[in-house]
């Protein structure tokens, strides 16, 4: 089984996770209608976005520095300055956006908490 898990988060179809994983298409559909594989799985593609978004985290600070160096930068065309520009500020106010619900939601968990 942890096979097969591995080849479903390596493959994009069923069918080519079953043959990776050197097991038949039913075996691998039946074993995901079990409550503990199904489990493992989550908890196997939970840690693989965690080591993602870790990865997007670390590297934001320099893509905006390389955005705003384009924005700044006077040679560069102005449609690219202004789409840099553009894009700095969607990020910023989706960010803030985010901050915001999340604040929200717990203030909402500390009241029900309480």
């Amino acid at each position: 089984m942890e096979l097969a898990i591995a080849a479903l988060l390596a493959h994009p179809t069923l069918p080519e996770a079953a043959a990776n994983a050197g097991i038949a298409f039913s075996t691998l559909r039946r074993w995901m209608t079990l409550p503990e594989f199904q489990k493992v799985y989550r908890e196997a593609r939970s840690r693989i976005l965690g080591v993602a978004t870790a990865e997007l985290r670390r590297c934001c600070l320099e893509c905006v520095h390389l955005l705003y160096g384009i924005a700044k930068d006077e040679e560069t065309p102005p449609a690219v300055r202004v789409s840099a520009a553009s894009k700095i500020l969607d990020s910023a106010l989706r960010a803030s956006e985010l901050e915001d619900i999340q604040d929200r939601i717990m203030e909402l968990e500390r009241k029900t908490r309480a």
